[in-house]
């Protein structure tokens, strides 16, 4: 989903945040900063963690990252590990076992329509 910091002005960049279910009602969240500055430390560890969950170069919004994950073009995480620290309010995912990388997705393709056939009469049917 698409994250926005609390308190944070309108042109502070947006984020990626991800959500894994690891129970019942357990989730642990992170974040990945793709449309943060190119180059930055921000952008280098979302390029780090695009790469190796897609074949799509990472985009460059955050809503277009989210069109991508909802079209599948990102490998499923199979397993996650999370540190816990006391004292620090949120914990890490420090590791992941994925899935295999999806093959390339297609993300503005129309759905596929009938070929609708009319009949050819002028007639009206009553």
């Amino acid at each position: 989903s698409i994250h926005t910091k609390r308190g944070a002005p309108p042109e502070h960049p947006k984020t990626l945040r991800v959500d894994y279910r690891c129970g019942f009602n357990e989730y642990h969240s992170e974040w990945i900063c793709v449309a943060h500055p190119k180059g930055s430390y921000a952008w280098q560890k979302a390029q780090t963690w695009w790469q190796a969950r897609s074949s799509e170069p990472m985009p460059g919004t955050v809503e277009q990252a989210v069109e991508l994950a909802e079209a599948g073009a990102l490998a499923q995480p199979l397993s996650i590990t999370v540190r816990s620290v006391t004292g620090e309010k949120f914990d890490r995912i420090t590791n992941y076992e994925l899935g295999s990388i999806p093959t390339v997705v297609a993300t503005n393709s129309a759905p596929d329509e009938p070929d609708y056939v009319w009949p050819d009469d002028d007639d009206i049917p009553f």
